[in-house]
């Protein structure tokens, strides 16, 4: 992987995001061993933008997830936003976390709406914030919904 994400860098890519949807069944303390060490193997020397995104409940691997080199964390749905982004530094991001399955994929423009008018607002005040989905959203999410969180996001 590590010669892999050397070589897409290589040809211009500027972000690089690793989804670790499996992580939250770790014990906490296997955290830095089996992530944060084959993170630091992936990213290091790499010129660019790292991500990583951690589905479910994350809160017993908070302060693991601190040690991790990279310079954006993206949260599952479940999460409280105001709460996870309390406790990261400030220059760290945090991406997250509207549903991309019950909103996103199954709700209405108007629920979409109001989910990132929400989050937007509640998240106004952190600069190190971006709004994302909580994980990828399905291959049947409705455009319309994807088009409602793009102009809804910027507009608040």
């Amino acid at each position: 992987m590590d010669r892999y994400a050397k070589a897409i860098v290589g040809a211009g890519v500027k972000m690089i995001s690793i989804a670790e949807p499996s992580t939250v069944m770790l014990a906490p303390k296997k955290f830095p061993v089996m992530v944060v060490d084959n993170l630091n193997k992936i990213f290091k020397d790499l010129n660019c933008w790292k991500c990583v995104h951690i589905c479910g409940d994350t809160t017993k691997i908070y302060t693991y997830i601190l040690e991790a080199p990279v310079d954006a964390f993206s949260f599952d749905q479940i999460m409280d936003m105001e709460k996870v982004i309390e406790i990261f530094p400030k220059d760290k991001v945090v991406i997250g976390n509207i549903d991309p399955v019950y909103i996103l994929g199954k709700g209405s423009v108007e629920e979409v709406k109001d989910v990132v008018c929400d989050l937007s607002k509640n998240m106004r005040t952190y600069n190190n914030f971006l709004m994302g989905f909580g994980c990828s959203c399905t291959n049947d999410t409705p455009i319309k919904n994807l088009e409602a969180v793009s102009k809804w996001g910027r507009k608040n």
